[in-house]
């Protein structure tokens, strides 16, 4: 348990703390602990981080919070030769106009709350294309994420853990 607090900790540390002035992790959100997991709201919403990920689900606390997991991926655009050369991409091999990076894969826990918003991707009756995103309650984005498959998402977070939305995100 303690591990996964120390992870935890260490990567949102690194994560949000990148080109921040003297921010400081406010208070670790200890998700091993299902039982007991709390997550308290950062005062200051300007300190939360949009990171582009993979969400997955990962279940339900005795409280009733969802606990999700997230791996943050880098998007690189086409035209950005300099950070397609940087990791290792051919700029002139690029599909799309873009190129999603991985460097390691790195499952975090995280936990929403009451307050969470939810956005989720309605495509036409082919799964062709996009319809529209809608604004749905919990038990909606949990049916939708049920299917097992990750999708790719804008998860906005407080260095505290305190998760604000969670948007899936299209990708052509």
């Amino acid at each position: 348990m303690k591990k996964v607090s120390v992870i935890l900790i260490v990567l949102l540390s690194i994560s949000f703390l990148t080109g921040c002035k003297e921010k400081k992790l406010q208070q670790s959100v200890d998700v091993a602990d299902r039982e007991n997991a709390t997550v308290v709201k950062t005062e200051d919403k300007a300190e939360a981080k949009t990171m582009f990920c993979y969400v997955k689900f990962d279940g339900v606390q005795a409280n009733g919070q969802m606990q999700l997991f997230v791996d943050e991926l880098l998007w690189i655009r086409g035209d950005d030769a300099a950070t397609l050369l940087k990791y290792g991409y051919d700029p002139d091999d690029v599909f799309e106009d873009f190129r999603i990076h991985n460097e390691v894969e790195e499952w975090v826990p995280i936990v929403t709350n009451p307050e969470t918003a939810y956005r989720i991707i309605v495509y036409d009756d082919n799964a062709e294309m996009v319809v529209q995103h809608i604004d749905v309650d919990r038990e909606r984005f949990k049916q939708h994420l049920s299917d097992g498959y990750s999708k790719y998402a804008n998860v906005t977070i407080s260095p505290s853990g305190y998760v604000y939305s969670v948007n899936e995100f299209y990708v052509p």
